[in-house]
């Protein structure tokens, strides 16, 4: 059943990345237009919860059928019933916001942008013009964690999985200079922590596994972003 249901959830995963869009590299000339020392203004999507997945949920979401739901629904919603609010009840910093710490960091390292505005909420991945609007000038960081969980890796033991996207914009002329994501997959197979374990000690494994989930995701978009070789996993 394990291996069944990776197949499926690789299925599902391969068919969201089909669907994505495709990444937009920065150019030399573009990089160029930092020497005038633009403003950036920061903007973030509001934070998904933070979500338990277990093999039943996600079956039986792809599936869509009334027989997955009965047969798997029970185990799905015992586990997330109680624990869909972990990032409430251990007190888990917002990714998206170390994420974009360090790549203003960056910026200002690489690109010596120093104007860096204050951090401004969106209510979703708005098109160039309505930033334009409202921003007025200059470029504008976009990060938005698309998800961020305890996945399965079988039926007992769990990894970390995120995901997370990001766009640089130039808003003087409404163009996208830069647009990519990172997805880091924490799972180990049968040396994966219980959920049991994850929650322990008020989540620390949890925290623990999540900053380095994010740590890696800032390594995946500064590689991305400054076209560096990516090692190799094996």
């Amino acid at each position: 059943m394990r291996h069944g249901g990776v197949l499926i959830v690789t299925l599902v995963a391969s068919l969201l990345s089909a669907c994505a869009p495709s990444p937009i590299k920065i150019t030399p000339e573009q990089r160029n237009q930092f020497k005038n020392h633009p403003p950036l203004t920061l903007a973030y999507v509001a934070l998904p919860p933070f979500r338990v997945y277990t093999n039943g949920e996600a079956i039986g979401g792809f599936m869509g059928g009334f027989l997955f739901g009965l047969l798997f629904l029970p185990a799905a919603v015992a586990i997330n019933s109680s624990d869909d609010d972990l990032q409430s009840t251990y007190q888990l910093d917002d990714p998206t916001k170390e994420i974009e710490s360090q790549l203003v960091i960056s910026f200002t390292q690489q690109l010596q942008l120093t104007d860096i505005r204050p951090a401004q909420p969106v209510d979703v991945w708005d098109s160039p013009a309505r930033l334009r609007q409202r921003f007025e000038k200059g470029t504008s960081l976009e990060v938005q964690t698309m998800s961020w969980g305890l996945d399965y890796t079988s039926w007992s033991r769990f990894h970390v999985k995120f995901i997370a996207r990001v766009r640089l914009l130039n808003l003087d002329n409404e163009t996208v200079l830069w647009s990519d994501g990172c997805t880091v997959n924490q799972e180990n197979d049968d040396t994966d922590p219980t959920l049991e374990q994850f929650k322990a000690n008020n989540g620390a494994l949890i925290k623990v596994k999540l900053q380095e989930a994010t740590h890696t995701c800032i390594t995946q978009l500064s590689d991305k972003l400054y076209e560096r070789a990516v090692p190799s996993s094996t």
